[in-house]
Order: C-alpha cells, then sequence, then structure tokens
C-alpha cells in the first residue's frame, strides 16, 4: 500500500473489506502516479538541468535546434554538444523575449555572457557596430555574426568587431569615454 496509507488508514474499519481496499489503493495509486510524473516535468525540461532528449525536446518549443546550418571554422561540428546548445536555447529565449532596445540587447547580452562585455554604436542610418570584448572562441564569434546569440533588428545592418584589451587606448575605452557608444 505504502504511499497510499494515508489515505487508506481514515477508512472506516467496517468498511476495510479486502477487495474495497485493493480497489482503492489501485485508484489511488493512479492519482498518486499522475502527480508524481506531473511533479517530475519540471525537473524534466528544466534547461539548467535538462540532457540529450529532453534539450531536443526544449530546443523544439525554443525554436532553435541542435543541428547548425553551417559548419564551424573550429572544426566542432554542425551537432552541438549538451553546454553548447544550452547556451545557444537561452539566447534563443532571450531574443524572443527581447523588447527591441539596444539597453535590452545589453542586458540580454550580460545575462548569457557575463564573463564578456558588449558595447553597441548606433550609426544612425539604418547600420550598427556591435564590440565584443572578451576571450571568444571562434564558435562564439561565428554563431554572433550568424546571429543565434545576439538579437538583429529587422531591416538594420550589423558589423561585429570581438577584440580581447583592456588597453586603454582601444576604440573600445576611448570610445567609453568619448560618448562614442550609447551609454544604458
Amino acid at each position: 500500500m505504502g504511499e497510499n496509507d494515508y489515505y487508506l488508514k481514515k477508512i472506516l474499519p467496517e468498511h476495510r473489506k479486502p477487495l474495497f481496499m485493493e480497489w482503492l489503493n489501485k485508484n489511488l495509486m493512479v492519482i498518486s502516479d499522475t502527480e508524481s510524473a506531473i511533479n517530475s516535468l519540471d525537473d524534466a525540461f528544466d534547461l539548467e538541468k535538462a540532457q540529450g532528449a529532453q534539450q531536443d525536446i526544449i530546443g523544439q518549443i525554443v525554436g532553435r535546434v541542435r543541428l547548425l546550418d553551417f559548419e564551424p571554422s573550429d572544426g566542432s561540428g554542425a551537432k552541438l554538444n549538451d553546454d553548447m546548445y544550452r547556451l545557444l536555447q537561452k539566447a534563443k529565449i532571450g531574443i524572443n523575449n527581447w523588447n527591441g532596445t539596444v539597453p535590452g540587447m545589453v542586458e540580454l547580452w550580460q545575462n548569457i555572457f557575463p564573463d564578456y562585455q558588449i558595447y553597441i554604436k548606433d550609426n544612425q542610418d539604418m547600420t550598427m557596430k556591435v564590440y565584443i570584448n572578451g576571450k571568444t572562441d571562434a564558435l562564439i564569434r561565428e554563431l554572433a555574426t550568424r546571429h543565434y546569440i545576439i538579437p538583429k533588428p529587422f531591416g538594420v545592418g550589423v558589423n561585429y568587431e570581438f577584440t580581447y584589451s583592456n588597453d586603454i587606448h582601444s576604440e573600445i575605452y576611448v570610445g567609453l569615454f568619448t560618448n562614442y557608444f550609447l551609454e544604458y
């Protein structure tokens, strides 16, 4: 009887006939099994815990499949491993919820990639330049330039520049102090 004992003990002694108790226990098992299945859904589809097939289902829901439509130059292959796929899914969720503003893009980037800095210059001519500062690998650079991890406003041209510098004379740092970048 196990987990249903609490409810079975509520039956008055004069009604505890073996067939009735067996029937009641089986019905309670259906309910408790359903409850267990429902409670496990949160863990089964938690993006931080999901792996393999679970992650692929999340990808279908989010709108990002594991297989890239290009072959990365670093030789890692078009099929992403779980960690990189999780990163791509987080980015897609952020892009799906992005409010279309530059501050929203900066916030999205900082939530997904806290180790990298992003600076955005709106050229005021339907183009923008995105500077990403940090030690990025080739795959991250390719995903960014193909708009997998950075939202691209419709109709706006985007140029990317990747740097790894703490040099105060670099364009990024000079831009910060000359209002070259939009500050938010």
